[in-house]
Order: structure tokens, then C-alpha cells, then sequence
């Protein structure tokens, strides 16, 4: 079972992140707007079990689009670092997901914007570095800098173990008064406007 084991931080010195990640070694992996479209039945089902189902188009510097499915399940515990069950797909053709979804009886619900690089550092877990994907592993930290609209920046650490992330925010300065507890589809209900489509949206 795939797991996600992250834990977000307030961001106040972007630049000074990126030069302690470029001092620990780190490469830039992707830097990409995403526009981020979470679904759910008219019960609320997904959100009511914990869980969330959200559809994510991303816009690299290359301009090349690249479409993913992410089902997330129910948080492990409520704890400041996050674990939770995570499958994702890379889909081909978002219109005909969105029509795929309806038919299925999920809406949109919400809606949100994020400006997002993503960073890989090794080292930090047990065995060898996998060069060759942007996802987290065992062996692997993924750090995060993301902007949201009105929101301001963060940083997300991203590995497959608990201590890999305790010590990535270590290493790059991070401590627990800087943990943000609020995700950003939490903020994005919070401070959100709602469209002439009913979508709850937070965008650029």
C-alpha cells in the first residue's frame, strides 16, 4: 500500500531554503503551476470517511501538461506529520476523466491554484538514490516550495519514513513552532470564493 508520509511547514525565506537545499546536495527536479480540482459525491461521502480524491493538471516551465488521479485515504493519526494511504495515476486525457467522474456521480468541489518546485535529496534514509523519478521513497526526501494564492509559501517534506522527514527539517533548519497543521484544501475552503460554476476556488 502506497503511503505518504509528509509533514508542511510555514515558509518565511524562500531563497534561503533553496541555498541550504543546493548546500545539502539537492537537485531540482520540477517547477510547475498546478491546478488542483477535488471531487466528491453530493453525499460528501470522501470527505465525511476521511478521505480525498483530487484531480491535478500541471503546467511545467517547458510548457508540457501532465494530468494526475490521486486517491488519498483517511489520515493515520492527526499528528503535525501526516501519513496516509496514497494512489495516483497519470491520466491521458483529463476530459474524459471529468466525464468518467460524473457519470460516477462525483462534482468538482473545490479549486485551487499552486506554484510548486519540487526538490530531491539523498542521503538522509537508508540505501541508494533513485535518480530516475520525482516521487518519494524510502530512500529518497522530497522537499517542496509551494506558493499558494493569498495564502504565501510553504515548504513540504515528503519521504517513506518518519525519521527521513524529521531529519530532512532538521538539516534544512526547520522546527516544530514553523509546522503548519492546515492543508491546503483547509485553506482553500477557508478562504476560497465561490464561482458561477458552485466550485469553491482559490486561483492566481
Amino acid at each position: 500500500m502506497p503511503l505518504e508520509i509528509e509533514q508542511k511547514f510555514v515558509l518565511r525565506d524562500a531563497a534561503a531554503l533553496r541555498a541550504r537545499l543546493r548546500e545539502a546536495g539537492a537537485r531540482l527536479c520540477s517547477s510547475a503551476l498546478e491546478l488542483n480540482t477535488i471531487y466528491d459525491d453530493e453525499r460528501h461521502s470522501l470527505r465525511t470517511a476521511g478521505c480525498g480524491l483530487r484531480l491535478r493538471s500541471e503546467t511545467g516551465e517547458d510548457g508540457a501538461l501532465r494530468h494526475t488521479l490521486t486517491f488519498k485515504g483517511p489520515l493515520a493519526s492527526d499528528a503535525l506529520l501526516r501519513q496516509r494511504e496514497e494512489i495516483e495515476s497519470v491520466i491521458g486525457d483529463r476530459t474524459a476523466l471529468e466525464a468518467i467522474l460524473a457519470q460516477l456521480g462525483y462534482r468538482p468541489r473545490l479549486r485551487f491554484e499552486k506554484r510548486r518546485e519540487t526538490w530531491a535529496l539523498a542521503g538522509l534514509a537508508v540505501g541508494a538514490t533513485d535518480k530516475s523519478s520525482d516521487r518519494a521513497s524510502p530512500e529518497r526526501v522530497l522537499v517542496m516550495i509551494d506558493e499558494m494564492p493569498g495564502c504565501g509559501r510553504f515548504a513540504e517534506i515528503e519521504a517513506g519514513s518518519t525519521e527521513a522527514v524529521q531529519r530532512a527539517a532538521r538539516l534544512l533548519g526547520m522546527t516544530e513552532s514553523d509546522a503548519e497543521p492546515r492543508t491546503y484544501v483547509a485553506m482553500t475552503a477557508e478562504f476560497g470564493t465561490i464561482g458561477a460554476d458552485g466550485v469553491r476556488s482559490l486561483v492566481f
